[in-house]
C-alpha cells in the first residue's frame, strides 16, 4: 500500500511539474499590429506589409492589409524588427527598430504619402521634307 501511495504521489508531482513547465512557456511571443492610412487619413486596403528580423526563422514575413487597412503579425519572437510598407502609387515607408517584447503587442499606425508621378514620353518620327 505504501508503494502504491508513493507511486501515486510521484505521478501527481510529475504531472504538476510538467504542467508548470508547459505553462511557463506560454506568452513568450509578442505581436505587431496597426493600420495603414493614406496622407488624408483614409485606411489603405491592399498595402503590402513585410517584416524582417534576425529573430525570425524565415527571412521575411509579409501580408496584405485588410479592407479596413489593418495588419497583424501574431506569435513573433521577442527582438528588433524592420517593417516595410508598400502600395502602388505611394512611396515605400520603412520603419526600423520596432521592438517586440514577450507577451506584449506593439501597435502603431502609418501614413503613406502619394508618390510623385513621373512620366517619360518619347516621340519618334521622320522628318517629312516637302
Amino acid at each position: 500500500m505504501k508503494k502504491f501511495s508513493l507511486i501515486c504521489f510521484l505521478l501527481f508531482y510529475l504531472l504538476f511539474f510538467l504542467l508548470g513547465i508547459g505553462l511557463s512557456q506560454t506568452g513568450q511571443e509578442g505581436k505587431i499590429q496597426g493600420t495603414v492610412y493614406d496622407d488624408e487619413g483614409i485606411p489603405l486596403p491592399g498595402a503590402t506589409v513585410s517584416i524582417t528580423s534576425p529573430e525570425l526563422i524565415s527571412p521575411e514575413l509579409a501580408q496584405v492589409t485588410s479592407s479596413s487597412g489593418t495588419f497583424r503579425f501574431p506569435s513573433l519572437p521577442p527582438g528588433t524588427y524592420q517593417v516595410t510598407f508598400q502600395m502602388p502609387g505611394f512611396q515605400t515607408l520603412i520603419r526600423k527598430g520596432i521592438i517586440v517584447n514577450a507577451s506584449k503587442t506593439t501597435s502603431f499606425n502609418v501614413n503613406l504619402i502619394v508618390a510623385a508621378i513621373e512620366e517619360e514620353v518619347t516621340v519618334e518620327g521622320k522628318l517629312i521634307s516637302g
